[in-house]
């Protein structure tokens, strides 16, 4: 009898060895400091406190750090609030293949098994967060782009059994093992993108993270359950996707030929709104800087985006800036009219009345015979900003590779600037940026314990 795609898939993430590529081991160092910045950013939120208060109340054996909260909490609990914490602003990394966030998920997983198996080598947890990318990467390209499109938020729905297989490669586990937690994950998998602009979009995040927990440890305790939770009729590329042929070229060939953390690479953002919005806030920006531009007298606002280009950006009306993190018309309208997309910006608070006027000057168009960029690869998204006066195209812009994509990264000084800003406090950060740079060597409890 041959072997299940599912078993397949494990033997691959078995056998990865990430650690010989240097450009995968920089690539996740600036993901980890990445991470904590939007985690530290996102310390003061009143959504954090509000769930660390119930988990609290919940209590249990505190074992693992809450990144910049002063606190330990269970395991499990660990997982949901740096999930949570990590994505609370939309200010994490995504990735274009996932369409969603992975480090969000995956080093939450991490962090939390490693505290209570502190034995574990610094290296043995870069290679896990190399490999949980890699995986979450492929389930993206293996799900097919329709999965998005119905309706479902990929950084829940993939990110539960990436982060699981990411912590079943740090423990060690057997192929077999390996695909019973893949089957425990996806029978868990959920996340609904009508939740865009609300408190539990972030908390997808937190619980994959803790239903990833959860599967590592339903196959520790030797809990039964399927080893081919990606395969047949009823498997998670059926029912989620396009199937299991459709799925097995993506996520079984070329292991190891390149590693999805650099190529394509996560991206890093500058801003705290949905990575969607930043072809048209970096065009936003060019415009301002070439162009003495009166938002009074602006007749309209054309965005054009290839089809499908704007899925993400639901809120074309937004109530309030947490739905604006999700709307590119609140957006274009703030920085034309000098708001700073500051993270006080993007809070649930009532949008004011000249943002709103020029929102409803803003229209969406597609545009399918317009040729993408060589330079944006690999989806070949753009964004073209048209703004109107006297009844005619007065300024336009377009932006193919906004700045953190892969063809305009952020260096790894710029993430590190990130970290400083997010931080505040210039010694604690200069101490986590060492403890990072640090990790393969010295290990990961000086990091947990900065945190």
């Amino acid at each position: 009898m041959k072997d299940s795609l599912t078993i397949k898939f494990s033997q691959c993430v078995y056998e990865a060895n990430p650690l010989y590529s240097m450009d995968a081991l920089e690539a996740a160092e600036r993901g980890i400091l990445d991470y904590v910045a939007s985690c530290f950013a996102a310390s003061e939120e009143e959504g954090v406190k509000n769930l660390l208060n119930l988990v609290e109340v919940e209590g249990g054996i505190a074992r693992s750090p809450v990144i910049g909260q002063h606190k330990k909490v269970s395991t499990k609990q660990a997982a949901l609030l740096n999930g949570f914490i990590g994505h609370a602003l939309d200010y994490d990394d995504v990735h274009s293949d996932v369409r969603g966030h992975p480090s969000t998920v995956i080093l939450p997983v991490l962090f939390s098994l490693h505290a209570v198996n502190p034995t574990i080598t610094g290296a043995r947890l870069i290679a896990s967060y190399i490999v949980g990318v890699e995986v979450m990467a492929r389930l993206g390209e293996g799900i097919g782009k329709t999965h998005y499109e119905k309706g479902w938020h990929n950084t829940g729905t993939l990110g539960v059994i990436a982060a699981a297989v990411a912590g079943s490669y740090l423990l060690q586990y057997e192929v077999k093992d390996i695909a019973k937690v893949i089957g425990f994950a996806a029978t868990q998998a959920s996340g609904l993108r009508m939740q865009f602009g609300t408190e539990t979009k972030p908390l997808h995040a937190g619980l994959a993270a803790q239903s990833a927990i959860q599967a590592v440890q339903f196959v520790q305790h030797q809990i039964n359950g399927s080893e081919n939770g990606l395969d047949g009729p009823y498997g998670f590329f059926e029912v989620y996707g396009n199937g299991v042929d459709f799925a097995s070229p993506f996520i079984l060939s070329n292991w190891g030929d390149r590693w999805r953390i650099t190529n394509p690479g996560l991206w890093f953002k500058r801003y705290p709104f949905c990575s969607a919005a930043t072809h048209a806030s970096d065009a936003t920006y060019r415009l301002k800087e070439k162009y003495q531009i009166n938002p009074r007298e602006i007749e309209a606002i054309r965005v054009i985006y290839p089809p499908g280009g704007d899925a993400a950006l639901i809120h074309k009306e937004p109530s309030n800036g947490e739905q604006g993190r999700f709307s590119v018309e609140y957006i274009i309208a703030s920085i034309l009219l000098d708001y700073d997309l500051t993270i006080d910006h993007f809070q649930p608070k009532t949008i004011g009345s000249d943002i709103r006027e020029l929102m409803g000057k803003i229209h969406r168009e597609y545009d399918a015979t317009i040729s993408p960029s060589m330079i944006s690869y690999p989806k070949g998204r753009f964004t073209i900003i048209q703004i109107l006066k006297n009844k005619q195209v007065s300024w336009s812009e377009r932006v193919d590779a906004p700045k953190g994509s892969f063809a305009n990264p952020l260096t790894r000084s710029e993430v590190e600037e990130k970290l400083e800003q997010c931080v505040k406090d210039r010694r604690l950060a200069y101490k986590i940026k060492k403890s990072i740079s640090a990790i393969k060597e010295e290990g990961v409890s000086p990091l947990l314990t900065l945190l």
